[in-house]
């Protein structure tokens, strides 16, 4: 099986092509309760803060834990 296979989008119609994409991978709700900061609705939004010292820790065992690609594609 390939590795990398290509998406290309083809728009048949005279109108412009409308997209909305949405990328949501399964893991980023937990990555950003455990990088960001606490907040009640009508709170002003926290000063900017510095990224954790475990930053490759949370990102490890949160939604950036996968890089390996072609796992479970060889066979």
């Amino acid at each position: 099986m390939r590795a990398w296979i290509g998406h290309e989008w083809n728009n048949p119609g005279p109108e412009p092509l409308v997209l909305i994409l949405f990328f949501c991978p399964g893991g980023l709700d937990d990555f950003h309760k455990e990088i960001g900061r606490p907040k009640m609705a009508g709170e002003a939004a926290p000063e900017p803060f510095p990224r954790p010292d475990n930053i490759a820790e949370i990102e490890a065992r949160s939604v950036f834990g996968w890089t390996d690609l072609n796992a479970g594609l060889q066979k």
